[in-house]
């Protein structure tokens, strides 16, 4: 009995071991992916020639056009001569070429989601060292979940701001006349369900963490 315990702790032990180096390596990638991405989007001009729009899709009002043609190019409006415009097809929209104030706005999205991933990575990592040291009922464990939550209530939020922002530069920038916008549907469910699953847990942690304190002045 005692040998088969001392195993299944060990098992334990070197399953959180492993799962901290895993949590370690994506910290690593992500804010690598981060660096080598911003570095592409800011300063590379050719990095980014082809941008297909996610969220949204521009139809034009009158259906003939799209049969007779097999695509609708925008020029950009403030200046005609620079060579960025939008192409609308039968499936999708893309944008040739990428403006500098587009560029601040794509690296501002992907800093946001890079570094909320980041610091749900370090949480979870924190948690992790928890349960290694034998003590997962904690108050900071408690807050930790709670602060997950929060985080990835927070990417389809900063996810619909980015949408915003992109119908608002195209409003701006683009001819938009006998143009308009099929907004598609969010994916709000598949973040509401860990969020649901995130506040449980630490409901329950508040629980063990209740009845630990409990069991600690009875001893």
């Amino acid at each position: 009995m005692f040998i088969n315990n001392f195993l299944l702790k060990k098992r334990k032990m070197k399953f959180l071991r492993i799962s901290r180096n895993i949590i370690l390596a994506l910290k690593f990638l992500t804010i690598a992916g981060l660096f080598i991405s911003s570095i592409a989007i800011l300063f590379y001009p050719e990095s980014i020639h082809s941008y297909n729009w996610a969220g949204f899709s521009l139809v034009p009002e009158d259906e003939n056009l799209l049969k007779n043609h097999e695509g609708i190019d925008l020029q950009f409006k403030p200046d005609p001569s620079i060579e960025t415009y939008l192409v609308i097809e039968r499936t999708e929209v893309r944008m040739e070429g990428i403006l500098p104030n587009m560029r601040i706005g794509m690296w501002a999205f992907l800093a946001g989601l890079c570094l909320t991933m980041y610091f749900i990575l370090i949480q979870v990592d924190r948690m992790i060292r928890s349960v290694q040291e034998g003590n997962p009922f904690n108050h900071e464990n408690v807050k930790g979940i709670y602060f997950l939550a929060m985080l990835l209530a927070c990417i389809p939020m900063l996810e619909r701001f980015f949408r915003v922002w992109q119908k608002h530069w195209i409003k701006t920038n683009f001819e938009m006349e006998g143009i308009s916008f099929l907004n598609e549907s969010s994916d709000l469910i598949p973040w509401l369900i860990p969020v649901i699953l995130l506040v449980t847990i630490g409901k329950m942690l508040e629980m063990g963490r209740e009845l630990k304190q409990e069991q600690d002045l009875t001893i």
